[in-house]
Formats: C-alpha cells, sequence, structure tokens
C-alpha cells in the first residue's frame, strides 16, 4: 500500500512537471482548488471527514502545492486543522534522463487534547529519457506529537 501511493504521488508530480514547456519562465499554474474527502489520523485511530484549499504553483522545474483542510473526527467529534506541502522538484540531464524529488509534509492538528500526526514522504526516482523508471528509494517518518 505505501508503495503504491509513493508511485502515484510520484507520477503525479513527474507528469505535471514534464509537461512543462522548457522555455516557459513564469508559473505555469498559479491557482487555487477546492476539495473534500477523508482521512485517517494514525494517532487516534479515527477518520477525519475535511475540507480545505490546495494552492498550486507549477513551474518549468519544480511542482510546490500548499494544502490547508479543516476537518471533523466521525468518532469524537474534535475538530482538525491541516498545513500541509508538497514540493516536487524535477532534474533534468543532458542525456535527457531525469530525477524526481517529491517531499509531501502532513501536518494534522487536533483542537481538543488528542496528540496531533507528523508525516513526511519522500520518494527520489530516476528515469531514464523515455521515461522508464530506473530506480527508486522512499522514505516514511511519522510521529504523534502532544496529548
Amino acid at each position: 500500500m505505501r508503495r503504491r501511493l509513493f508511485g502515484i504521488l510520484g507520477a503525479v508530480a513527474v507528469v505535471c512537471l514534464l509537461a512543462a514547456p522548457v522555455s516557459a519562465a513564469a508559473p505555469l499554474e498559479n491557482g487555487w482548488d477546492t476539495f473534500t474527502g477523508s482521512v485517517f489520523d494514525s494517532c487516534t485511530g479515527e477518520v477525519v471527514d475535511n475540507s480545505g484549499k490546495v494552492h498550486t504553483v507549477l513551474t518549468e522545474s519544480t511542482s510546490h502545492n500548499n494544502v490547508h483542510l479543516v476537518g471533523i473526527g466521525e468518532t469524537s467529534g474534535v475538530a482538525y486543522v491541516g498545513n500541509n506541502t508538497i514540493n516536487a522538484p524535477v532534474h533534468v540531464a543532458a542525456d535527457g534522463s531525469y530525477t524526481a524529488d517529491l517531499r509531501v509534509h502532513v501536518s494534522l492538528v487536533s483542537m481538543g487534547s488528542s496528540p496531533n500526526a507528523q508525516t513526511t514522504i519522500r520518494l527520489h526516482q530516476v528515469f531514464d529519457a523515455d521515461g522508464n523508471l530506473i530506480s527508486e528509494t522512499s522514505d516514511l517518518s511519522s510521529d504523534c506529537r502532544g496529548s
């Protein structure tokens, strides 16, 4: 499951970045989107129904997202807020191969006395000039803070 998540996130970041023309100087995309959904809080063991806004800045060499969400715990009724970032720079080599370094930082803060979840996902992928994945390394760290 974790490997599939890393693959999906990496693929999305790479596709977004490769769609950018090399000559673009200004951001290719700079805008807001809204969402609704749910997320599992591993610190409290409950599902949090949420909604929020995503600000995306896409340039020729990186994708950056700021995600702000508000939610309510399905079991406890406790309010949550989340401020998250996703950074995905891509580096293209002279031979056409490229590397993508995805870093996702997730913070889910309970407005009650429950602990707060902090998660960081790092994914490093190397692709050949034809877009075939050559190698991949990933790292996941998660922590519950507070009481």
